[in-house]
Order: C-alpha cells, then structure tokens, then sequence
C-alpha cells in the first residue's frame, strides 16, 4: 500500500480505494456502488484526498472516483467527471461541502458525510444519478426533477422543481421535503417558461451566473 500524503491527489487501485473507504463511517455503507473498472493502471481512475478543497472558481475533479477526507468549499462544484463528459464515477466526502453552485452528473453517486449547502443552485435531475447526504441539505432553489435526494438531516429549499426524501423513505414516518415555493413560482424565480427542462439548462444558467 503507497504512503497516502495529505493535501494531494493520491491515485489508488479499486481494491486500495474501498480499503480506505471501509474505514470512515456512513461513507463505507456505500462501498458496493464503487464501479468496476477495466483499467487499473488509469492514474485519474481511483483517487483519494487528505485535506480540505477549497476554490473561488468552478471545481471539478480529474479522479473518475474520488474520496475526499476533508472538506470541499467551491464557487460551483460540478461532480462532471473532467470535461468531456464522460458518466459514471463516484465521489465520496468525509466532511462537508459549501458551494454557491452544486450539479451532480449522469450516473454518478455522491455521498457527502457532513452538510451540504448551495447557496445559490443545486442541480440534481441527472439520469441514474444518486445524491445521499447525512447532514444537512441547503439550497435557494433545487432542481431535482425524478431525481431526489436522499436526505438524513433536514433539508431547506426556498424553490425549486422536484423533491428530497428522508434516509430509509417508505420505511420512515417522515414526510418527504418540498421547497417553500410552487413550481410556478420557482420557474419564474429562474426565469424559465417551460414546466420541465433538461439539466443542461441549468448548468448554462449557473455557468452565465458565475462568469457573471
């Protein structure tokens, strides 16, 4: 096993990669949704990082599966895996993530052990994609239309188009949590006539926002 450094990407096999994933509560629940792979020798296929990530800018990661122990602070926090679009990964967080913008991506999973807290945007309507948070969940708006969130803590949404669940939903007698706003209301928050859109929508409108 190589010495993991802290404050540095550290690349790792799948093997090497759920080792330290069992380590860390709630985290390890998830190791069976770690994706296989048919390049063990891909540097950005399995990487761990000790330490906090902080941005001002948009983040996004090189790692197809991450694991952060540490704490993630962001302009935007884009889960896309580099920017050519490939689906799929993983990225696991032992702490917190605050952001003004947060998108998930296609067929991704994300579990964050802390709060997470979008200021601004939380785009989560990607097909297959899975958002589980054990804390908190905070946003201005969120947009997670037949794509929820999995929610253990409590979660705020002022507007949005869609929904998060309580951790264990059906089987829990809490009820399901809505945004403050309707969906008529939410739409014109954004500026947006159409009842339903694409994610990509939303990701330009984060994009003009932060280049704004």
């Amino acid at each position: 096993m190589k010495t993991i450094e802290k404050n540095a990407f550290i690349s790792l096999t799948r093997e090497q990669f759920i080792t330290e994933l069992l380590k860390l509560p709630f985290l390890k629940d998830y190791k069976s949704s770690v994706p296989a792979t048919d390049d063990e020798l891909d540097e950005e296929e399995f990487q761990i990082y000790i330490g906090d990530i902080e941005s001002d800018e948009v983040l996004r990661f090189n790692a197809c599966n991450l694991l952060v122990v540490g704490n993630i602070k962001a302009k935007w926090m884009d889960a896309q895996y580099k920017d050519d679009g490939d689906e799929g990964g993983s990225l696991f967080v032992m702490g917190a993530v605050t952001c003004d913008y947060f998108s998930t991506y296609y067929s991704k999973i994300i579990a964050i052990a802390g709060d997470l807290k979008a200021h601004r945007i939380l785009n989560n309507a990607f097909e297959d994609s899975a958002l589980i948070v054990k804390g908190d969940l905070t946003t201005e708006y969120f947009y997670g239309v037949d794509v929820w969130a999995d929610v253990e803590g409590t979660a705020y949404m002022e507007y949005g188009n869609g929904y998060c669940l309580p951790m264990g939903w059906p089987e829990t007698s809490r009820e399901t949590f809505e945004p403050e706003h309707s969906e008529s209301q939410s739409r014109a928050f954004l500026g947006l006539a159409e009842e339903e859109y694409l994610p990509e929508t939303i990701n330009q409108i984060i994009e003009q926002r932060v280049k704004s």
